[in-house]
């Protein structure tokens, strides 16, 4: 699969799954990948979501870590549980399997017809959309 960025942010099944969770999840801002990825991993693509963090702590309950807001923390996190307090990584883990089940449900519907769908795989399997990095933002909430 050769995918460009611009192709990838074009197509039709990606703006679905940006639109759903950001319906889904009002506290996700944006859902991106990178160049980089596309070029490393021919059969994923990686999302990385961008939140808000006071946002995401009013709608979901839970407590981001005290340190999750400074600069140098707030940017590409593997998991969103590392963000939150030790008594709720649980609730952060089953959050994000949840989000993950979600775009998978959407990556692989039959619904979606294939020339609007992200391009097979070399080996004809359909490309893999996972969630990746996550980034807070903590300025948005007024």
């Amino acid at each position: 699969m050769e995918l460009t960025l611009e192709q990838l942010y074009n197509n039709y099944q990606f703006k679905l799954i940006k639109r759903t969770l950001m319906r889904e999840y009002p506290w996700v801002v944006d859902v991106r990948a990178t160049e980089e990825d596309l070029i490393k991993y021919k059969s994923i693509v990686f999302v990385n979501i961008v939140f808000d963090g006071p946002r995401f702590e009013k709608d979901t309950g839970l407590k981001l870590a005290s340190w999750a807001y400074e600069p140098w923390a707030s940017n590409n996190v593997l998991y969103l549980s590392t963000f939150i307090k030790n008594d709720q990584e649980r609730e952060a883990k089953d959050l994000q399997r949840e989000m993950q089940n979600l775009v998978t449900t959407i990556a692989h519907s039959t619904v979606i017809p294939n020339e609007l769908r992200l391009p097979k795989t070399s080996t004809g399997y359909p490309t893999s959309v996972e969630l990746n990095e996550w980034t807070i933002v903590n300025n948005l909430t007024t």
